[in-house]
Formats: structure tokens, C-alpha cells, sequence
């Protein structure tokens, strides 16, 4: 769900020509990677979830959604 969710959200960002873009694709693919490496490493036996993970993506979505998609959502409303 969150691959498709951002490529949504990106492509609207792209549609909008918004200038934090680029940067703000590298952050999505980042989380992409680091949550599929721990979910391999997870479906192996290697690691197991924490209190530690869990606030992490807490942390990362509560963080990214309140201030980073508000930058985009706001360069939308705001008067060009």
C-alpha cells in the first residue's frame, strides 16, 4: 500500500511541478528500502519487530505527513 500511495502522491506532485519533488521522492524511496529490507529480514527469521521499529515509522509518518506533505499541500493553495 504505501509504494502505491506515494507513487499517488507523487504523481500529483509532479503534475503540480512542485519544486521540492525531487527531495521529496528520495525520502519516500528511502523509507520504501529500509521497510522492505526489514521486512525480508523479518520474513527470514533474522530480526523481529520492536517497540524500537514500530516508533520509528511512527515517528517517520507522523513527521513526513504533518510537515512535509503540508509543504506540498500548502504550495498548492497558497497564491502563485
Amino acid at each position: 500500500y504505501t509504494v502505491t500511495h506515494f507513487q499517488t502522491e507523487e504523481g500529483l506532485m509532479t503534475a503540480a511541478n512542485w519544486t521540492g519533488f525531487v527531495d521529496h521522492q528520495r525520502k519516500h524511496r528511502k523509507l520504501v528500502s529500509e521497510v522492505s529490507n526489514l521486512q525480508s529480514s523479518f520474513k527470514l527469521g533474522r530480526v523481529s519487530i520492536t517497540i524500537e521499529t514500530m516508533d520509528f515509522l511512527k515517528r517517520w509518518l507522523h513527521t513526513h505527513i504533518l510537515e512535509e506533505d503540508m509543504t506540498f499541500t500548502k504550495s498548492l493553495t497558497s497564491p502563485k
